[in-house]
């Protein structure tokens, strides 16, 4: 299994399925992919032929997140734990957030783009780059729901999915 297959296994257990929860600023979504953000996405046209049990071919959702998150992230070029990590925050806070939390985590200037110096550094030291992303990831969330009390209620669903992510990391033998 390759290294992106085992992350996307990991966002789909926490993003699977259609979703459209009034009080998330994402809106609807459908494998974690938010109408709000990726109107154009042709999974979309799928669902609206149809009714919303009808699934979109999983190779769809993957080439997306492929092409949206994986690549653009440079993950192919991180060792697997830190690829994960990284994907799922992504996917989850944000594509330019999560890499500018990795590149703070190393201590690379922070400017949201993954180049061969970030890749270098995070190489040289993964734990680290993982430690600030979670790390970066938790605040975040706490930030989040300071601000806007609404979200309170999804506070320990995203603890679930950071505490998750841990333990595939431990458990991961990449």
């Amino acid at each position: 299994m390759t290294s992106f297959d085992r992350a996307m296994r990991f966002v789909l257990r926490w993003e699977g399925g259609y979703t459209h929860d009034e009080a998330d600023p994402g809106g609807e979504t459908y494998c974690g992919i938010s109408r709000v953000n990726h109107p154009d996405w042709p999974g979309w046209a799928e669902l609206d032929a149809h009714d919303i049990d009808h699934l979109v071919p999983i190779d769809m959702v993957k080439d997306f997140y492929r092409a949206e998150f994986w690549s653009p992230l440079r993950c192919d070029d991180m060792p697997g734990n830190v690829a994960t990590a990284l994907f799922d925050t992504a996917v989850n806070c944000g594509k330019s957030r999560a890499a500018r939390w990795l590149q703070g985590a190393v201590g690379v200037v922070r400017d949201g783009s993954i180049g061969p110096k970030t890749v270098a550094v995070v190489n040289a030291s993964p734990d680290e780059a993982i430690r600030g992303l979670i790390a970066s990831r938790e605040e975040h969330y706490a930030v989040i729901v300071a601000k806007n009390a609404k979200l309170r209620k999804f506070m320990k669903g995203w603890q679930n999915r950071v505490d998750a992510l841990k333990q595939e990391i431990r458990a991961s033998k990449f």
